[in-house]
């Protein structure tokens, strides 16, 4: 995959401190509202299995955890970022969809395609999926530095719990 942003821009640099480390926190702030913290131990594997293969292997870890967690505050938290990372943003609730926080950026706009402009029903999927795929590309790009934020903001918020 080739790399659609150029990550030592400023831009894209001032994107990381703020929009970006601002998106992790309100994820990590509308899952807590609404569940019971998981231990720490549940994040600590994220950024290191995002190191070692990106977006495809982090999604091959949330799904398995998914299917393999037993303890439902565990099982909603993997859920919870199955949701968050992984759902289209085609899906009705996109407050927390990382996909569609993306999708919105200036910067990814010159390089999706509008499909509106689509002749038929064919060429729209196609270029939903072109979108997507470039999505999943900035995703890539950005993952590991989202989760040091998301990260972060989770361990401050439940200093002492779980």
């Amino acid at each position: 995959m080739s790399e659609i942003i150029d990550t030592a821009s400023k831009d894209i640099k001032l994107f990381i401190d703020e929009p970006l480390r601002q998106f992790a926190y309100q994820a990590v702030d509308f899952f807590l509202k609404e569940n019971d913290a998981v231990k720490t131990n549940q994040l600590q594997s994220i950024p290191g299995v995002i190191s070692g293969g990106g977006l495809a292997a982090l999604k091959k870890m949330v799904d398995s955890q998914r299917e393999k967690n037993s303890k439902a505050k565990n099982k909603a938290f993997w859920n919870f970022l199955h949701q968050h990372l992984f759902v289209s943003e085609m899906q009705k609730d996109t407050a927390y969809s990382f996909h569609h926080f993306l999708r919105k950026q200036s910067f990814i706009q010159p390089h999706l395609k509008y499909t509106t402009t689509a002749a038929n029903k064919k060429q729209r999927s196609q270029m939903n999926k072109q979108n997507k795929n470039t999505i999943d590309n900035v995703m890539d790009q950005l993952l590991s530095v989202y989760f040091e934020h998301f990260n972060c903001h989770y361990f401050y918020q439940t200093q002492g719990a779980a």
